[in-house]
């Protein structure tokens, strides 16, 4: 990455938030999340100026159900970022350490905004994985983490061609555990791998809502999965770790 990389986000009069993780006995910054209160800026949505105050609405249309019912009560989650030397590939023991840190952040902002319900964003897919994992891995998502409710849709959705009746097939009768299962073994034979941070996603919460994936032009054509997750339905184990030992 650039030095400085800063965008309107950072710098408008509705800017984001930013959580910094860092670590005491190397006195650095290891990583980072950008955040904001939807709240804050719902007379933004669906400006007819062009600015968008929440990153995700350049790529998905929101319906007004979830313009009304949901971001009221949701903090957006931003662009993230490990610096280079705890990445999992480079380190994986600081890898977990930054990722874990970055959750209790995450569980930080919930204590400090009781009123806050949701998690919203995105998760990166990249144009070079594998397209067969990738159609399997996007069909896992939607089969298991369905927007039953049309909140959302991608303005240039991601298209791939693929058997969806062979994948249905795949997971028939499985729950998320044995269909995963499905999926890692898939990918794997694939020489690939699940995405770390969609896999994180995956594990978070059991409703989870995905909301297709769309191709961003903003930055080098990667794709973006939305994704919405309640908080008080985080798995019990993730939500002791993270948030009830901020609470006590």
């Amino acid at each position: 990455g650039k030095e400085l990389d800063i965008d309107e986000n950072d710098t408008s009069e509705n800017c984001y938030q930013q959580l910094i993780v860092w670590d005491p006995e190397e006195e650095e910054i290891i990583s980072g999340y950008r955040f904001i209160k939807c709240a804050d800026v719902l007379h933004t949505i669906g400006s007819e100026d062009g600015h968008h105050s929440l990153s995700t609405e350049h790529y998905f249309r929101f319906e007004d159900k979830f313009i009304k019912d949901y971001l009221p009560k949701t903090i957006e989650l931003g662009r993230s970022w490990v610096q280079t030397a705890y990445q999992p590939i480079n380190s994986p023991r600081k890898g977990l350490y930054a990722l874990d840190n970055i959750w209790d952040g995450l569980g930080i902002i919930t204590v400090m905004n009781p009123e806050v319900e949701y998690f919203f964003g995105k998760a990166t897919m990249y144009p070079h994985y594998n397209l067969e994992c990738k159609a399997f891995l996007l069909h896992f998502m939607h089969y298991y983490f369905p927007d039953n409710e049309n909140l959302l849709t991608p303005k240039h959705p991601l298209v791939i061609d693929y058997d969806a009746a062979a994948f249905d097939k795949m997971l028939e009768g499985l729950n998320f555990k044995e269909g995963f299962k499905v999926l890692n073994q898939y990918v794997r034979e694939r020489k690939e791998i699940v995405p770390p941070l969609v896999n994180i996603y995956m594990h978070l919460s059991p409703s989870m809502k995905t909301f297709g994936t769309a191709v961003n032009p903003d930055f080098g054509g990667v794709e973006e999965i939305g994704i919405m997750v309640k908080i008080t339905d985080i798995y019990e184990d993730k939500k002791a770790r993270h948030l009830e030992s901020i609470r006590r």
